[in-house]
This record gives structure tokens, sequence and C-alpha cells, in this order.
């Protein structure tokens, strides 16, 4: 028995693809709830502040830190701004947004355009910029003392 229908499963059998686009559609939920943001916040620093409990607890930057920034500033549409806060978070929008896009577009029949599947090297990208930006952080921090994140 199979675990989709209809417009999950355009080739009569689940595909990796079609967890993906599902993940992606989950995603396009919190894009609407990120839009009600935008519109209802139009500073950063107007929404309610969570604190990271490494950066509280250490003193030093944990790989998630600056992403709720990035967020925010890439839903203004600062691309630099949200790569310089945290450039995994910036990457995983932007790639995840032309994934949905692809796939969507494939499903509605448009099947000119090309389409993007699920690579796992995309996810690897990802990981090495979410170190990265721990690394340079947290060395700005010790070597100068230069928080980049305030």
């Amino acid at each position: 028995m199979s675990r989709a229908s209809g417009f999950f499963k355009p080739t009569g059998r689940w595909r990796d693809d079609d967890s993906w686009y599902v993940v992606c559609l989950l995603c396009a939920g919190l894009g609407v709830a990120a839009a009600l943001v935008y519109v209802f916040a139009p500073s950063f620093y107007s929404l309610p502040v969570f604190i990271c409990p490494i950066h509280f607890l250490t003193g030093y930057y944990c790989p998630g830190c600056g992403g709720s920034r990035a967020f925010f500033l890439l839903l203004h549409g600062d691309i630099i701004g949200s790569a310089v806060h945290n450039a995994a978070v910036t990457y995983g929008i932007i790639v995840g947004a032309l994934y949905f896009i692809s796939q969507t577009a494939h499903r509605l029949g448009a099947r000119r355009l090309p389409l993007m599947r699920h690579r796992t090297y995309r996810l690897v990208i990802m990981g090495a910029l979410f170190i990265i930006n721990c690394i340079v952080k947290n060395a700005a921090l010790l070597i100068w003392g230069v928080r980049l994140i305030k």
C-alpha cells in the first residue's frame, strides 16, 4: 500500500523528492507566518528577544547564533546583512525556496522548467556554513575582542 496519493504521487510511487516537498510545504506555512511578522514588526528589536542559552552560559557563539536576525533581514530584502549574521540560514532559505518553486511548477505541469531534486551536498554545504559561522564569530571574539553580533 502506498503512503501517498494524488498531488504527492505523480509517478505512482513515493519518491525521496516527495518527502522533501512535504517539508517545503510546511516551511511555506512558516513563510506565511514570517510575512505577518514582516508586516507587523518593522524592526527586529521590536520583536520578543530569545536569548541563546549557549551564548548566555558561555559567552561564546553557537553555530546558529544570528539566525533569527538573518531570517528577519532576508524578509526585508537585505541579503548581504542576512548572510553576515548567518550565511547558513540565508543559503538554506534561498535554496529551499528555489526547490519549492521548482517542485511546485513541475507538479502543476510546467515540465519544460528545470526540476531541482534533493541532493545531499546542499545539506553538507549548509552544515559547513553553520560551522564556519561559529568559528569566524568566536575567533573574532577571542582574538580581537570584536563582537560580530550585538
